[in-house]
């Protein structure tokens, strides 16, 4: 008799750790997709390769995104975010001072086993850059593509890192070529 009950109460005591336990697995699902946006902030460093504008390769070399290069993704039920990018970067050519400001849509699609908030992805978009030297300002193109992950840190942070490719179209206003930049981006998000 005494078996039996010790049994009865250790399966009573089993079965109330296992519903406990699946309850708090789907509270955690159910709040994973409450959130609507994606916040982040991003630093990068990138390999420039200009092409040649009037017989000289100009602007060629290493260059590192300002700080100020911020993210705002707009989380969907399915698949495929939309996210805008906004950059600054600032550079010297030939003794000029040069900025860019870039500002763009990317498509971030997860692959695999990875979500919106962890694991790996695909992004690719286009955008314009803003640019301007000395007293000249002018207007270009760009096309990207990266592959990133996301690895979560808290409840609503991650870490995020990035590696791709980047063409800027020449912008002839300004005397700047068009550039392929090969490098990563490095970054944190936030959920809301």
């Amino acid at each position: 008799m005494r078996a039996t009950i010790c049994t009865v109460v250790l399966a009573g005591l089993l079965g109330a750790v296992v519903t406990e336990a699946s309850a708090q697995r789907r509270a955690a699902a159910a709040q994973a997709p409450a959130a609507k946006h994606e916040f982040g902030v991003d630093i990068g460093l990138a390999y420039a390769l200009a092409s040649d504008l009037g017989g000289a390769n100009v602007g060629s070399g290493l260059r590192v995104g300002a700080p100020l290069d911020v993210r705002v993704g707009f989380v969907p039920r399915g698949k495929v975010m939309f996210e805008g990018r906004v950059g600054i970067q600032a550079d010297g050519i030939e003794t000029r001072d040069l900025y860019l400001i870039t500002a763009g849509v990317n498509l971030v699609y997860p692959f695999g086993k990875g979500t919106h908030r962890r694991g790996t992805y695909l992004t690719g978009g286009a955008g314009l850059i803003f640019t301007g030297v000395q007293d000249l300002s002018g207007t270009g193109f760009s096309l990207n593509g990266a592959i990133g992950t996301r690895k979560p840190i808290g409840g609503n942070a991650a870490f995020r890192l990035e590696g791709g490719l980047r063409y800027d179209t020449e912008i002839e206003d300004v005397g700047l070529p068009a550039v392929l930049n090969i490098g990563g981006r490095a970054g944190i998000s936030f959920w809301h």
